[in-house]
């Protein structure tokens, strides 16, 4: 359910709303997290070391990011409204 409510709101952000670059970041301790990331489009780009304080302390993070024209969404759904409705 988490990915397909990330993949959502993904292919509106990059969509409709018009962005062009989206990331998250999440525990290295934290896998389910992981998952949900690489199963909504978002690819690993790095490691930040010792970047966070959990109540547990200091974690790294993974960043993950999207951007417009990643393969994954199709080009037909990340196109914005203002695209789309312009005459060809």
């Amino acid at each position: 359910m988490a990915s397909r409510a990330l993949t959502a709101l993904s292919v509106w952000a990059l969509g409709e709303a018009g962005f062009h670059r989206l990331h998250l970041d999440h525990s290295t301790r934290n896998h389910a997290s992981c998952r949900v990331a690489v199963r909504s489009g978002f690819r690993l780009e790095g490691t930040k070391r010792s970047d966070a304080v959990h109540a547990d302390g200091r974690h790294d993070m993974q960043l993950h990011a999207r951007i417009r024209g990643d393969e994954q969404f199709g080009s037909a759904k990340l196109m914005r409204a203002e695209d789309r409705d312009r005459p060809g």
